[in-house]
């Protein structure tokens, strides 16, 4: 099948996105007003990127999944999301979130698929899963892997996991890099794309780069995907086999960006440039997501 429009790639961590009856909720009173309400928004996000780039995303990574049935009222049969396929699983996680995938079966097929856990020691509570699935696209293989590494929450306690976490995960790089896979990262690092543990995921063993990552550059001119209190951050990232990409399916990198039309930001004027979010701490503000989707668009040829 010849695809005319340039292939979308997108993340996006949707700020805890739960079904109304979980219990992780309890105290920010979720309730089926709330959850419809951000479904209806997140969905709004995908039609506003169908308006602009003239198409949809054909794989899309999420973050803060709390549940399979939020994926079900996402491609919904009213949704421009309709038809999309999903693999999920919940997770370990003690907020009870996971990552998911979404895809465009008509361009993308599973191969197989797995959920990836890298536990340190008995002494820290489990993590979300990684996702890794290994799909056909124009009869060639693609490797997804969508992350969510632990966050930095109470003075970075989980440092170590990351690091570990990150670790294990360039093992299974290297490994298809090695047998000429193409691959594709994307998700929440909780770092940002210029510290030295995601760096190294994008190095084989002799320093030499494997993965291209083009928000980097996107962190270093200072547009962010989220923020700690007024500290721009860039933890949404998408890393890539830039050649074997080139090579195998004849997409050559056209724009990376950070998705961020005036609805998806702060409508206060002071704080314009920040994502607005759904919750501040466990206030209700009706918002989107405290992240804005990252995306990466794809030309044809050489």
């Amino acid at each position: 099948m010849v695809i005319k429009n340039k292939p979308l790639f997108l993340f996006y961590n949707v700020e805890n996105l739960y079904p109304i009856d979980h219990s992780a909720m309890r105290l920010y009173n979720w309730d089926l007003y709330k959850y419809q309400l951000k479904i209806r928004k997140i969905k709004r996000v995908f039609e506003w990127i169908k308006e602009d780039y003239n198409q949809l995303p054909g794989l899309i990574g999420m973050a803060e999944i709390g549940a399979s049935s939020v994926l079900s009222d996402l491609a919904s049969n009213d949704s421009v999301l309709a038809g999309y396929q999903w693999i999920y699983q919940d997770s370990q996680d003690s907020g009870g979130l996971s990552v998911a995938l979404l895809f465009n079966p008509i361009h993308f097929k599973i191969i197989e698929s797995d959920f990836l856990n890298f536990p340190m020691d008995d002494d820290i509570s489990p993590t979300r899963d990684i996702l890794y699935a290994k799909l056909e696209y124009q009869a060639q293989k693609l490797n997804i892997f969508v992350i969510h590494l632990p966050s930095q929450r109470n003075q970075d306690e989980k440092r170590k996991l990351r690091h570990y976490i990150l670790q294990n995960l360039k093992e299974k790089i290297d490994d298809l890099y090695y047998q000429n896979e193409a691959i594709l990262i994307m998700g929440d690092f909780n770092e940002n794309p210029n510290h030295d543990m995601v760096k190294a995921l994008a190095e084989d063993q002799n320093f030499t780069s494997i993965l291209s990552n083009p928000f980097e550059s996107i962190f270093k001119n200072g547009d962010f995907s989220t923020y700690h209190k007024k500290t721009g951050l860039g933890f949404d990232q998408i890393l890539f086999t830039e050649a074997l990409l080139l090579e195998k399916f004849n997409l050559k990198l056209n724009i990376a960006s950070i998705y961020k039309p005036p609805k998806l930001r702060n409508p206060d004027r002071k704080n314009y440039h920040f994502p607005f979010r759904s919750y501040a701490g466990s206030r209700y503000i009706g918002g989107y997501s405290d992240h804005f989707p990252v995306i990466l668009q794809f030309s044809w040829g050489k």
